[in-house]
């Protein structure tokens, strides 16, 4: 037998503050940082595009995320009975991703994060062109890759 829904939506949220001071040494300066980062975005609150996208503007920079963390099973859910395409889910709901964070060193972050019980992976790379490009795992599943431009 399946979960309840109520079960699956009333799960606490995760808080990756620990985890980013943890990171950056936090506000001791004699406490050695523990993974180099360049930016963190959480996805809350708007979707993916919006969050990197408000990051890596400066920069004229954008990305490639082949590697998307599944929808959750309510994120699906909420797709198929709203009819929602795969672009606005992506562009609105955090689609499975809690937090990103650009850099160089995806090892030592995914370690601290798993010291503080996340769950991490790759998830893509940063690109010269100002366009995020995402691998779809959408319900709808129309396009196998969403474009969204980095707004000036």
């Amino acid at each position: 037998m399946g979960q309840r829904l109520a079960d699956l939506v009333l799960r606490p949220s995760e808080v990756y503050t620990p985890a980013l001071v943890d990171m950056t040494g936090g506000y001791d300066l004699r406490r050695p940082a523990l993974a180099e980062f360049d930016g963190a975005v959480n996805i809350s609150g708007g979707g993916i595009p919006e969050k990197l996208g408000s990051l890596l503007k400066a920069s004229g920079c954008g990305a490639i995320i082949d590697n998307p963390f599944q929808p959750p099973t309510p994120m699906d859910l909420v797709q198929r009975l709203g009819m929602v395409p795969d672009k606005e889910a992506y562009n609105t709901l955090c689609m499975g991703t809690g937090l990103i964070v650009v850099t160089s060193d995806p090892d030592s972050v995914i370690e601290v994060g798993k010291k503080h019980g996340l769950t991490g992976k790759e998830i893509g790379s940063v690109t010269d062109e100002p366009v995020i490009w995402i691998k779809n795992r959408g319900a709808v599943q129309d396009q196998k890759w969403l474009e969204f431009p980095v707004a000036a």
